[in-house]
């Protein structure tokens, strides 16, 4: 950044990250159409991703024009997500016993390749304004727009077991490393091409906006911040390529008008009331309107998008109160409220040849309500000027419904809880901090309740129970030192090492559907400071 003067500022930022993942899996579970009592899948998948963003802003102040302020930014970005490698291998118990490639579904190939290039623009400006005091209030406007190229190449293919003469039944039989070794491949081990699944796609997902705002004190001790954002969203997906589309492109155009009002009662040098309400949206992302199909993690459902879906619209209410008793200290108490129309939600669909398929659709209306309580408190100074001891924590208590609407999900009439909503939260930490000696550590504790993981399929006018991811506890801890301008640290994730359960429950009983184990995480790491 540099400075022009007294009242002119421009800034360059340029962000770059990268990283890569390679992982094998292995799950053991039963079979959902019933072509073997018990399954096991193998999996390998390596994937790299990128982010580049850089941005040129500028701050610009104008005492001649009643202190106004000017502040524009623009920036472009590329994202990546390279999978040059993803194979999966599906082995059935048979009735001798032992376990043999499936001879013609849930082997396959997967490549995929999604690259984003993004650019916006932003321009903001403000007014200062007297209505009892100089600057007591503020007038905001400002423009925005983002347009998002999308361009994503998948290659999909089917390895298919054949009983070959003389040892393609013997090649069923052996590990997947021995068994997908060249000498099989295109013997004994077939390669067929699966695009009818692996749908490749490209998209111009643009946004534009305007708004305007005003903040004012309207009488003492009194703060109200209100205005009105209007968004234009302009979405093209393309199956295939803009040049050579397979069919009609599946357009969106939606305008929403996105206003917010917020107001703060001053009751005390220590104590603030607030009472907030907005509208908002949630626009689907393209990969769920596209047709692509895709397995992540041998084990689980397909997922494939649904062009049908639409943007959910939300409308949001709070009240808080909060209590400042001395620094780092607050004591607070919310209570809030969410109304979605056309919510987006995770559905089961038919069996697929992988087991099951996941899509997505708009339930009919969903809610969301409940109270939060958090505590942060300093519980002694120790010896030494600048070391203490602190306690925190929050406790959220929630409730959620969603009616799915006609012949989506569900019985008819009936109420589901959002998926990935839990009842009961709760959030805790212990924290030493020295600043004298440069040195802070801390104990945090998590715990979710029973959550739903997805729905229930729907056939035949039947509802199967929905996934259900039990409650846990975690427990996690960071520590770091500073030694000039040097800094290390060491932290733990899961350090109780639960595990990851999911069931279902039927009618007088609970089933275990999934069981796996997070580990525990440690990272150690080395700052400098220039």
């Amino acid at each position: 950044s540099t400075r022009l003067g007294t009242y002119h500022k421009l800034s360059f930022n340029n962000f770059y990250t990268r990283n890569a993942e390679e992982g094998v899996f292995q799950s053991t579970g039963y079979d959902l159409q019933g072509n073997a009592d018990r399954l096991t899948r193998y999996q390998v998948r390596y994937v790299e991703r990128d982010l580049l963003q850089s941005q040129l802003a500028g701050e610009h102040f104008f005492p001649a024009l009643r202190d106004s302020r000017l502040e524009w930014k623009v920036a472009v970005g590329a994202a990546n997500r390279d999978e040059p490698d993803n194979r999966i291998a599906t082995y059935g118990l048979q009735t001798d016993g032992t376990f043999a490639l499936f001879p013609n579904q849930g082997n396959e190939a997967n490549f995929r390749f999604l690259d984003d290039r993004t650019r916006s623009a932003q321009l903001d400006w403000s007014l200062p304004l007297s209505l009892r005091a100089r600057g007591d209030a503020q007038i905001k406007v400002g423009a925005s727009g983002r347009q998002k190229d999308r361009t994503f190449k998948t290659y999909r293919y089917q390895l298919v077991a054949v009983n070959q003469p003389p040892d393609g039944v013997a090649t069923r039989q052996l590990p997947p490393e021995e068994a997908f070794s060249p000498e099989n491949l295109g013997r004994n081990i077939e390669i067929r091409d699966g695009s009818g699944l692996g749908q490749p796609y490209e998209a111009d997902d643009n946004l534009y906006a305007a708004y305007a705002m005003v903040d004012a004190e309207v009488i003492p001790r009194l703060r109200v911040v209100g205005g009105l954002r209007v968004e234009e969203w302009r979405l093209d997906l393309f199956s295939n390529t803009r040049l050579a589309p397979v069919g009609d492109p599946i357009i969106r155009r939606d305008r929403d008008y996105l206003w917010s009002a917020n107001l703060t009662a001053l009751l005390s040098d220590r104590m603030n009331f607030r009472l907030s309400a907005a509208r908002s949206v949630n626009r689907p992302d393209p990969r769920e309107i596209s047709n692509d199909q895709y397995v992540a993690v041998g084990g689980e459902c397909d997922f494939k998008g649904n062009s049908a879906i639409r943007r959910a619209r939300i409308f949001n209410a709070d009240a808080r109160w909060e209590l400042y008793p001395g620094p780092g200290e607050i004591v607070a108490v919310t209570g809030f409220y969410k109304r979605f129309t056309d919510p987006i939600v995770e559905v089961v669909g038919a069996p697929a040849s992988s087991g099951c398929l996941n899509s997505f659709a708009n339930a009919e209306r969903a809610t969301n309500f409940g109270a939060e309580v958090e505590v942060r408190k300093q519980l002694a100074f120790l010896p030494g000027p600048l070391a203490r001891l602190a306690i925190g924590g929050n406790l959220t208590v929630v409730k959620s419904r969603v009616t799915p609407g006609e012949g989506l999900f569900g019985a008819e009439g009936e109420e589901l809880t959002l998926v990935g909503q839990s009842p009961l939260l709760i959030n805790g930490n212990l924290a030493y901090v020295d600043a004298e000696r440069r040195f802070d550590a801390s104990v945090l504790v998590n715990y979710f309740d029973d959550r739903p993981l997805r729905y229930g399929l729907r056939l035949g006018g039947l509802q199967t129970p929905d996934f259900i991811e039990k409650g846990r506890f975690t427990l996690d801890a960071k520590a770091q030192k500073g030694f000039g301008p040097l800094s290390v640290s060491l932290s733990a994730r899961n350090l109780t090492g639960v595990k990851v359960k999911n069931v279902q429950r039927g009618t007088g009983a609970t089933v275990l559907t999934g069981l796996s184990q997070l580990g525990t995480t440690i990272s150690f790491g080395v700052g400098y400071d220039f």
